[in-house]
């Protein structure tokens, strides 16, 4: 008779921006991992491409926990995103942002790993990063496999050249006023987030069969904004959040993890987040319904059944005849 086995399709897996409460989704990674589930293909906004970029390398979660929490504690310690000079943001002068993209990539350097090595041609799985060109306004997508993902709006377009893989990273988070938009030829690029926040949408269903799209929800606030600054920031992630349902239309499942830690910029408390993270992945089980199908082996597939020798089948014989006659106990 034919065997029945399970079979589990290709997973495409999306990591949404949320500046540092975006490390959060590492957990569905993690988790993902623990069930011994495979990842096919990834892709990545933001700070979910820092994500995106180190799963697509080949790391596992205990190295991509540690990828994270170096970067985080790289800027932390670097003092570029302190609040007193994020409140002073628009007294700045040129070049109009609070940290220049070169001064960030010359912080993160030491701790980027192969990102900071590899071309985006290298990568080994499929992987698509966004960034926007303030220019045009068009949705610019790195991808090292562009068959594997879609242009998903009429003025989208895939980058044409490679690049470095931490180059395409930082350009998917130049998140705008904050950080200096990144300069690749003709293109201005500021953050995926502000077209594409939650990526799902990128996989092409011919190559990819089952995606999941991962985020975190959006900051609980339990008072009034207070000052433009203030404003500013939670305008800008309620648009988000907005996108973020836009963007999971193609998913087969979403996973959203709530923590009530960290804000955009609270650099430092990575680690944190994470745990938070793992604490709440933990709390709400992630079940992929419909990941995995059963396929028929035919019989000329499936393997021979052992075959035993003529002194095996004799041992076997005296074995079962002493178990017979063996006086119960």
């Amino acid at each position: 008779m034919p065997e029945v086995r399970q079979r589990q399709k290709s997973l495409g897996l999306s990591f949404a921006g949320g500046g540092v409460r975006a490390l959060g989704e590492y957990a569905v990674f993690e988790e993902l991992e623990k069930q011994g589930i495979k990842v096919n293909a990834v892709s990545g906004t933001s700070m979910g491409a820092f994500l995106a970029a180190g799963v697509a390398l080949g790391l596992n979660a205990e190295e991509l926990h540690k990828l994270t929490v170096d970067i985080d504690q790289a800027i932390h310690e670097s003092g570029l995103f302190r609040s007193r000079a994020i409140m002073h943001i628009f007294t700045l002068p040129k070049p109009f942002a609070l940290v220049t993209m070169e001064k960030l990539a010359e912080v993160l350097k030491p701790h980027l790993h192969g990102l900071s090595e590899t071309m985006l041609s290298e990568v080994p799985l499929p992987l698509a990063l966004t960034s926007v060109d303030l220019v045009s306004g068009k949705l610019i997508i790195f991808a090292n496999k562009p068959e594997y993902f879609r242009a998903v709006f009429s003025d989208s377009e895939f980058y044409p050249e490679d690049i470095l893989l931490s180059e395409a990273v930082l350009a998917s988070c130049a998140y705008p006023v904050v950080l200096s938009p990144v300069s690749l030829g003709d293109y201005q690029l500021a953050d995926g987030g502000l077209r594409l926040n939650s990526p799902a949408l990128l996989f092409n269903r011919d190559k990819v069969e089952y995606i999941l799209a991962s985020g975190v929800k959006r900051e609980n606030h339990r008072k009034p904004a207070e000052g433009p600054m203030d404003i500013a920031w939670r305008a800008i992630s309620i648009v988000i959040q907005q996108q973020n349902e836009q963007g999971e239309e193609n998913a087969d499942a979403r996973y959203s993890v709530d923590m009530d830690i960290a804000s955009l910029f609270s650099f430092g408390q990575g680690q944190e987040v994470m745990a938070a993270g793992r604490s709440y992945v933990g709390q709400n089980p992630l079940h992929l319904e419909g990941l995995y199908e059963e396929i028929l082996i035919p019989d000329e597939l499936a393997p021979p059944p052992a075959q035993t020798t003529a002194k095996a089948r004799k041992k076997g014989f005296w074995k079962r005849l002493a178990e017979a006659f063996q006086p119960e106990s």
